[in-house]
Protein backbone atom coordinates (compact mmCIF):
# COMPACT_ATOMS: atom_id res chain seq x y z
CA UNK A 1 0.00 0.00 0.00
CA UNK A 2 2.75 2.47 0.95
CA UNK A 3 4.77 1.69 -2.17
CA UNK A 4 1.81 2.42 -4.43
CA UNK A 5 1.21 5.76 -2.67
CA UNK A 6 4.88 6.66 -3.01
CA UNK A 7 4.84 5.67 -6.67
CA UNK A 8 1.72 7.75 -7.23
CA UNK A 9 3.39 10.79 -5.63
CA UNK A 10 6.46 10.27 -7.80
CA UNK A 11 4.32 10.11 -10.95
CA UNK A 12 2.49 13.29 -9.95
CA UNK A 13 5.80 15.09 -9.42
CA UNK A 14 7.13 13.86 -12.75
CA UNK A 15 3.98 15.01 -14.54
CA UNK A 16 4.24 18.46 -12.95
CA UNK A 17 7.92 18.78 -13.85
CA UNK A 18 7.22 17.78 -17.45
CA UNK A 19 4.38 20.30 -17.60
CA UNK A 20 6.70 23.08 -16.50
CA UNK A 21 9.38 22.01 -18.96
CA UNK A 22 6.85 21.94 -21.81
CA UNK A 23 5.62 25.40 -20.88
CA UNK A 24 9.18 26.74 -20.91
CA UNK A 25 10.13 24.88 -24.10
CA UNK A 26 7.03 26.01 -25.98
CA UNK A 27 7.22 29.53 -24.50
CA UNK A 28 3.60 29.23 -23.41
CA UNK A 29 2.55 32.12 -21.22
CA UNK A 30 0.01 32.07 -18.44
CA UNK A 31 -3.58 33.08 -19.06
CA UNK A 32 -5.08 36.07 -17.26
CA UNK A 33 -6.77 33.75 -14.77
CA UNK A 34 -3.55 31.84 -14.13
CA UNK A 35 -1.62 35.08 -13.62
CA UNK A 36 -4.23 36.19 -11.12
CA UNK A 37 -3.87 32.94 -9.17
CA UNK A 38 -0.07 33.08 -9.36
CA UNK A 39 -0.15 36.66 -8.07
CA UNK A 40 -1.88 35.66 -4.85
CA UNK A 41 0.89 33.25 -3.93
CA UNK A 42 -1.29 30.97 -1.84
CA UNK A 43 -3.01 29.15 -4.68
CA UNK A 44 -0.08 29.25 -7.08
CA UNK A 45 0.42 25.50 -6.72
CA UNK A 46 -2.90 24.94 -8.48
CA UNK A 47 -1.62 26.33 -11.80
CA UNK A 48 -0.55 23.53 -14.14
CA UNK A 49 3.02 23.99 -15.37
CA UNK A 50 4.03 26.50 -12.71
CA UNK A 51 7.16 26.32 -10.55
CA UNK A 52 4.92 26.45 -7.48
CA UNK A 53 3.11 23.31 -8.67
CA UNK A 54 6.39 21.45 -9.13
CA UNK A 55 7.56 22.54 -5.70
CA UNK A 56 4.26 21.50 -4.10
CA UNK A 57 4.35 18.06 -5.71
CA UNK A 58 8.01 17.59 -4.80
CA UNK A 59 7.28 18.41 -1.17
CA UNK A 60 4.35 15.97 -1.21
CA UNK A 61 6.67 13.27 -2.55
CA UNK A 62 9.27 13.93 0.15
CA UNK A 63 6.58 13.91 2.84
CA UNK A 64 5.26 10.61 1.56
CA UNK A 65 8.76 9.13 1.61
CA UNK A 66 9.41 10.41 5.12
CA UNK A 67 6.25 8.77 6.39
CA UNK A 68 8.00 5.47 5.70
CA UNK A 69 10.81 6.25 8.14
Amino acid sequence: RFNSSLLSSAKTFLTSAKGLMRRVRDKTGYSDGERMILGTGQGAWMVEGSPARVSHDYNALVSMYNMRL
